[in-house]
């Protein structure tokens, strides 16, 4: 799985620093061994940070990796940026381009995910018919989850010791739509595309979506 070139490889041992499962050791005297080859989680840190490109990843080959810019963002911007940040919770009509929403996605999977497993899947729904549908079907789940119970005052305090006081607050609206048999009809609770792993994929009735589409990490 992977191949280190002698004639490169300089033995300055970053690779085998950076490995998080001890694939790759650097012993005193000796070329760089490959000594668990099997623990490998093929995050690419070891061929990211070589030198002299003396390592090569027969599951990583080198076209697939892009030249970047080294980028160095100082602290303070990046404190600004991230306490700047604002999420969005009502959305335009607009329909969103196919191609933004893959390259957003493109950009997604490279978040972290554990021993680098990239379990994750993006079902992506532009159907505004079928975003009410989705809508309906979530608030039946949550009603059998325990949404029913919120009609009490004793449920609500239940709910409360759980959730806490603002998502209870948050919540008892959808128990009132759903306890008068109205729901919402501007897919507040699906908006443009929604993300699920491999659990929501179990459990939700994809086969009566049709024509929906799915991406995996």
């Amino acid at each position: 799985m992977i191949v280190i070139d002698s004639t490169k490889c300089t033995k300055c041992g970053f690779c085998s620093e950076v490995c998080p499962n001890d694939v790759l050791a650097l012993i005193k005297g000796q070329e760089i061994q490959v000594r668990y080859p099997e623990q490998c989680c093929v995050c690419g840190h070891c061929v990211a940070v070589c030198p002299e490109n003396a390592l090569v990843h027969q599951k990583m080959p080198t076209e697939m990796f892009e030249d970047l810019p080294a980028t160095r963002i100082p602290p303070e911007n990046m404190r600004n940026l991230l306490l700047s940040r604002r999420s969005i919770r009502v959305f335009k009509e607009d329909r969103v381009p196919k191609a933004l929403i893959e390259q957003l996605i493109e950009v997604g999977i490279h978040a972290g995910t554990s021993s680098n497993g990239q379990t994750e899947n993006f079902v992506i729904i532009q159907d505004r018919k079928r975003l009410s549908e989705l809508e309906k079907m979530a608030i039946e789940v949550l009603w059998d989850k325990g949404l029913k119970y919120l009609g009490s005052e004793t449920g609500q305090k239940m709910a409360e010791t759980k959730v806490g006081e603002e998502m209870l607050r948050q919540t008892i609206p959808y128990h009132h739509s759903r306890s008068q048999n109205q729901f919402y009809g501007s897919c507040k609770l699906f908006n443009c595309c929604k993300k699920y792993g491999n659990h929501g994929q179990d459990h939700w009735p994809w086969n009566l979506l049709g024509g929906v589409s799915v991406l995996s990490s």
